[in-house]
């Protein structure tokens, strides 16, 4: 069963009522209005929990989902993505697609610009961003992240990291190799008696390689740190 709702929009339980039964629900809708209730309000308490007792002051720039039980309607939130509902009346489950206002074409645009960041100011950048967002002071990130990360480095391993073509110019005394002819007679008009040889050699990308052993480095630490407390609580 599956609902295609838009972000950022309130929905009646009518107007669900009648996107499920155009979808051929066989069930009561009703049924499944309350599974849908029940959802959104969960995720309230979920990130309420999260923000008292895990995270404190946790902001999250995009507004949350949530259910309005007064109005009797739920709100999208800007939560774009797929999520699946485990179901007592529909035995594969409630599937909800929550799409982007802005279309399709434009949200991979967006999303494709955002990715560009990195090239554009680098990673030490965004790792200062990346820092002044989460922090390095909470080890329960790390600990929840972990598993994530773990399967993703065992995947890097395993298949391997796509290799890159690096090209690099070096100054020689003599031709050899491919020559940069137009920066070699640029050399030559200046009176400099130098070529410019173009190499090329394969490596392997340093930056993932890097974000890869630094997390696991401070989640190490983090992990030492929890167990020397842990120790030391029963210690005394």
């Amino acid at each position: 069963m599956k609902l295609i709702l838009m972000e950022d929009t309130r929905y009646s339980k009518d107007i669900i009522l009648n996107s499920l039964k155009k979808e051929g629900l066989n069930v009561d809708a009703s049924y499944i209005w309350d599974e849908l209730i029940r959802f959104f309000s969960e995720l309230q308490s979920v990130i309420s929990i999260l923000r008292q007792y895990i995270y404190r002051d946790l902001e999250i720039e995009s507004p949350v989902p949530y259910a309005d039980n007064v109005k009797n309607e739920i709100y999208t939130g800007e939560w774009i993505g797929v999520y699946r509902i485990p179901s007592d009346f529909v035995k594969e489950g409630i599937e909800i697609q929550i799409e982007p206002k802005i279309g399709a074409k434009y949200f991979i645009q967006m999303l494709n610009e955002i990715s560009g960041l990195k090239q554009m100011i680098g990673y030490n950048a965004i790792n200062v961003a990346w820092v002044n967002t989460y922090g390095y002071s909470y080890i329960r990130d790390y600990i929840c992240y972990s598993t994530l990360l773990e399967q993703l480095t065992e995947l890097m391993f395993s298949e391997g990291i796509p290799p890159l073509a690096m090209r690099q110019e070096l100054l020689l005394n003599d031709f050899a190799g491919h020559v940069n002819i137009a920066k070699t007679q640029k050399l030559l008009e200046m009176g400099i008696p130098l070529v410019v040889a173009v190499k090329k050699q394969i490596e392997l990308p340093r930056l993932p390689l890097i974000i890869v052993t630094k997390f696991h480095l401070i989640l190490q630490s983090m992990l030492l740190n929890l167990l020397s407390e842990i120790r030391s609580i029963n210690h005394y």
